[in-house]
């Protein structure tokens, strides 16, 4: 799925399109994980950067995982150089490596809300903040 930045309703499709295969990825075998990048695939290149509400809107499970890459002469994020080629390059470099952390499945409940939603915070930016 791919958010058209130009388009003023193409944020909420995508979000709408987002909830509707979580629900039915939890409800039936009809489809696999869906992968999202909840930073919309750019970072700061040193911590994670405040999600967007793609995955967390509809308020339904995430299965965290992580990518920790260590390469000496080239950083990993980059949001110059296209996906695939960059990916190769630091592949090519020596002494460069990645480490995959999987979490657990992450399901929301009331215990959760009791316990983690500020004042006047919406349960989406609460979800958002805390896995983050």
């Amino acid at each position: 799925m791919f958010v058209d930045r130009t388009s003023v309703d193409s944020r909420s499709k995508i979000r709408e399109a987002i909830a509707k295969r979580q629900h039915e990825s939890e409800t039936t075998d009809r489809y696999g994980p869906l992968v999202i990048y909840p930073e919309g695939g750019t970072t700061n290149g040193t911590a994670i950067i405040q999600f967007q509400k793609g995955a967390f809107a509809s308020l339904l499970s995430i299965k965290p995982k992580v990518h920790k890459w260590h390469c000496p002469f080239q950083s990993a994020c980059s949001g110059v150089v296209d996906g695939s080629c960059h990916y190769i390059m630091i592949c090519a470099m020596p002494w460069c490596s990645v480490t995959k952390v999987e979490l657990p499945v992450f399901r929301p409940n009331e215990y959760f809300w009791k316990h983690h939603q500020k004042e006047g915070e919406e349960k989406v930016d609460t979800y958002i903040r805390v896995v983050r």
